[in-house]
């Protein structure tokens, strides 16, 4: 008996994660482009997570199309209900009024503050001293305290590799960056690590997910959030982003 009831309850539950999967129309999933994690190549939306995002659809016979974005207009297109769902974002309430965060992220991540070498910039955790200019990317949530923050100035980009140039070019003092993402970017751009100075210390450590625009349903937002689940007991925290 509780053999049947066992696999009565395992039918109901991939009826459960199935109920949408007869639906024709393939969810439009935006994204930016933040190598490792997700890039373009040619016409095809790449990267670690995309691999992952990509590989939890399809074991749930949901159809999907990757389309790359800078980030504030990949969230501005997600408020306007133009895509169905946008990784990688952190959580913020502002938000959370228009996207629906699953329980579970796909990763979490740190970011670590990069100063030219052998310059007097330091981290010690508190933003309160920070000094100079510093660059930020536009959209990016970091922290309230660094925004908020007196003392410094912050520069706003929209693209990584400008930080990167005007770090060298003597315009900004230092800027936060996911490690994983920045070391992608030197190798991209040829730089050699031996040129930076990177903070022990992170101004944040983040948890990033893949989130659906109000309205998706229920049914689908938790069969997503339990596939991240049972990948997340194995191996896919990405840390030093």
């Amino acid at each position: 008996m509780r053999v049947l009831i066992a696999l009565f309850m395992l039918a109901m539950g991939l009826l459960a994660d199935n109920a949408w999967a007869t639906e024709q129309k393939p969810l439009r999933i935006i994204t930016e482009t933040w190598a490792p994690f997700s890039y373009q190549e040619g016409h095809e939306v790449k990267g670690v997570i995309t691999d992952i995002v990509r590989k939890v659809f399809a074991d749930m016979h949901v159809p999907v199309t990757f389309e790359v974005f800078p980030w504030k207009r990949a969230v501005i297109m997600l408020k306007r209900g133009e895509g169905d769902a946008l990784y990688s974002a952190s959580y913020k309430a502002e938000r959370a009024n228009f996207l629906i965060y699953p329980k579970h992220p796909i990763y979490q991540v740190k970011y670590l503050f990069y100063s030219r070498k052998g310059s007097n910039f330091s981290f010690d955790g508190d933003v309160s001293h920070l000094r100079g200019k510093i660059g930020a990317m536009r959209g990016y949530s970091y922290t309230d305290a660094f925004w908020n923050g007196q003392g410094y100035s912050i520069e706003e980009v929209s693209r990584l590799e400008q930080n990167f140039r005007k770090l060298l070019k003597g315009e900004i003092d230092a800027f936060p960056a996911s490690q994983k993402v920045a070391e992608a970017m030197m190798k991209k751009e040829g730089y050699r690590s031996e040129e930076f100075d990177v903070s022990t210390v992170p101004l944040a450590v983040k948890d990033y997910y893949l989130t659906f625009r109000k309205g998706t349903d229920p049914a689908l937002v938790d069969a997503f959030d339990r596939a991240i689940s049972r990948l997340s007991n194995r191996a896919i925290g990405v840390t030093g982003k």
